[in-house]
């Protein structure tokens, strides 16, 4: 990958068996396995960005809640907590 490529942030999380989403030992983020993993690499390479993984805090995909916000991975999106 080539540095002076944008880089954006993606969130998230497991769906087996098409993502299984591991912390790095080191604590410095996530890593992706599985098919969809395998798409994303193809993708970047071909449309020319980096990217990195963003875990939702509660390790959900996102349910909107009685006051009309979202948790989960939706709701990062919706409160713009990972940036394009």
């Amino acid at each position: 990958m080539n540095l002076s490529w944008p880089l954006i942030q993606i969130a998230c999380g497991s769906w087996t068996p098409f993502v299984m989403v591991t912390e790095l030992a080191d604590g410095g983020g996530i890593k992706a396995e599985g098919p969809l993993s395998l798409l994303l690499d193809l993708l970047s390479k071909q449309l020319k960005f980096r990217y990195t993984l963003v875990p939702p805090i509660d390790g959900t995909w996102g349910v909107k809640t009685t006051d009309g916000n979202f948790t989960g991975m939706v709701g990062m999106l919706q409160r713009n907590a990972i940036q394009p």
